[in-house]
């Protein structure tokens, strides 16, 4: 008995490993203009058919000559060039650092205000937003 169940044991764990390696999650560019939300993978957008579509953060610092310091960031998504477009940009510095600690590989959410302010800011980097080797190479 203790045989038998070492080999479902094994196999169990062969199969699983195989199942589930290297998966890749596609997950497009969604904007919501009443909700005021954009997500997305940024591989998803940039291996997409669809020329305009795009997400991402940055953030930049300015320093003054008198030695201070200006600090923004923003988000944007896009699906075309004529709609579904979406900017916001903050100064809080809670949120710039949520954007500096994305990677290439990050599925983003970003929500802002009527006023173009970001409201909110969050990322998910995993491996399955790496994309796979076929995906790369296509373009």
């Amino acid at each position: 008995m203790k045989i038998k169940t070492l080999c479902i044991s094994a196999i169990f764990t062969a199969t699983s490993g195989i199942a589930f390696a290297g998966k890749y999650t596609d997950a497009p560019v969604t904007i919501d203009m009443e909700q005021m939300l954009a997500t997305g993978s940024m591989t998803a957008a940039r291996f997409s058919k669809n020329k305009e579509e795009l997400i991402g953060c940055g953030s930049r610092t300015f320093t003054f000559e008198d030695g201070s310091t200006f600090n923004w960031g923003f988000c944007q998504a896009s699906l075309s060039d004529e709609e579904e477009n979406a900017f916001c940009f903050t100064e809080d510095e809670n949120l710039i650092a949520q954007i500096n600690s994305s990677s290439d590989y990050s599925y983003l959410t970003f929500r802002w205000n009527e006023e173009g302010n970001c409201t909110y800011v969050g990322h998910s980097t995993q491996s399955f937003y790496i994309p796979n080797k076929k995906l790369m190479k296509r373009k």
